[in-house]
């Protein structure tokens, strides 16, 4: 199997699953992101678990043509938002506020699901 045809899945698995997470939990998703600001443990874990994914995606597939750049890029912001959790945590968490709103994580939910159809359709 393709490279790209796999990691395609993988993502368009990632983002359905989230964005209808986000959508069916939003409550306790917005719950949890209040909780963040208290537990640095958690959050520098997602940090480091974002830049390992991140990376991993950016060494292994750095396509720049045709449907598989949408997994390019999202390997590019997965590994940027790592390495800006790592080195700016405290901006960062200034921003988390954004996502309390609960039409902003609605918005951002019904992206991530159309976002992962999309790519689901054309990676499988």
């Amino acid at each position: 199997m393709d490279l790209s045809v796999l990691l395609g899945q993988i993502v368009a698995i990632y983002l359905v699953v989230g964005g209808l997470s986000v959508l069916l939990n939003g409550n306790e998703i917005r719950g949890f992101l209040k909780e963040l600001k208290h537990n640095h443990l958690t959050y520098y874990y997602g940090g480091f678990l974002s830049l390992i994914i991140g990376a991993l995606m950016v060494l292994t597939h750095n396509v720049w043509e045709g449907w598989p750049i949408i997994v390019t890029i999202f390997g590019w912001l997965t590994l940027v938002k790592g390495v800006l959790i790592l080195l700016l945590p405290k901006q960062l968490l200034g921003v988390v506020h954004v996502w309390k709103n609960k039409q902003a994580l609605m918005v951002a939910g019904v992206i991530m699901l159309a976002l992962g159809v999309w790519l689901g359709f054309l990676a499988f």
